[in-house]
């Protein structure tokens, strides 16, 4: 899936289970909602592959379109419609000195 098929009233859930309202054209742009709290995703950081530009945690992992033309948080009145085949790559600290090919440290 990519992200322009991405339509308002879809979830999508990160690949941190985080769940968000995908949300076009809304108050603040293109915007995806945190279900459980104020949070929210500047959709201009998913790239068109749904992977996070800034933040791996914010990239998505699954999305749900809705069952029936109605709002709802229930995640059972969503089918899911794109799963993210592709798994996330394990390193050791050692092998990511090599990739990057010098020391770092990593920010939290």
């Amino acid at each position: 899936m990519k992200k322009s098929e991405l339509r308002t009233g879809m979830i999508v859930e990160t690949i941190i289970g985080s769940k968000y309202y995908v949300s076009l054209n809304g108050m603040n742009g293109d915007t995806l909602l945190n279900i459980k709290n104020t949070r929210y995703i500047p959709l201009s950081n998913i790239c068109s592959k749904l992977n996070a530009i800034h933040n791996i945690e914010s990239s998505i992992a699954k999305v749900y379109a809705p069952k029936f033309n109605m709002f709802s948080s229930n995640i059972s009145d969503f089918d899911l419609v794109w799963e993210r085949k592709e798994k996330v790559k394990e390193y050791t600290m050692n092998e990511l000195i090599k990739k990057v090919g010098h020391e770092f440290k990593i920010k939290k």
